[in-house]
């Protein structure tokens, strides 16, 4: 499984250096605010727009690159949230990027566990993917570290992480 991430670039914001995407075509690559702002759903000052057909294929084309050259089984989606997100900024689960993933033959053949947030408005999608995706469980990573440090009344809850979560999915 590969860690990607297909959210932003590493351009930062709108005084950081042009070093990619921002120069080939900022206003086709990034998603921006009404008066051109960039959209800052990522945490690192810009968000790709990977609703919009050129972003999609970069994205597709790079993970059928990375299947090729590799050989790898699937993909962990940084910030997947991002993924899904449609013009408007709101979450799509039939996005563009999404259905292009699930049309192309090599891509839905592998592994995808999403990382089901970023921090743009209803940010929290988890349970919202693709049937056949799989997300990051958070909870479980926080419930057993609060159980590990020792915390009060965690053992429950542990109980019900290592059971599958069934309280979330």
């Amino acid at each position: 499984i590969l860690d990607a991430v297909y959210n932003h670039t590493a351009e930062s914001d709108a005084i950081g250096a042009t070093l990619s995407l921002r120069g080939l075509d900022n206003a086709v690559y990034f998603r921006h605010a009404e008066g051109g702002r960039l959209v800052n759903d990522t945490g690192t000052g810009n968000t790709l727009a990977c609703d919009r057909p050129p972003v999609t294929k970069l994205i597709t084309d790079a993970m059928r690159r990375w299947i090729m050259a590799t050989g790898i089984d699937g993909f962990r989606l940084d910030l997947g949230a991002i993924l899904g997100r449609a013009g408007d900024g709101s979450f799509d689960p039939s996005s563009p990027l999404f259905r292009a993933i699930e049309a192309d033959p090599l891509l839905k053949e592998r592994i995808m566990i999403a990382e089901p947030w970023d921090i743009g408005p209803g940010g929290y999608q988890m349970g919202n993917f693709p049937a056949r995706w799989s997300e990051w469980n958070d909870r479980f990573r926080d419930d057993v570290r609060r159980f590990w440090r020792g915390d009060r009344d965690t053992l429950g809850t542990l109980a019900t992480r290592i059971a599958g979560s069934a309280d979330i999915f």
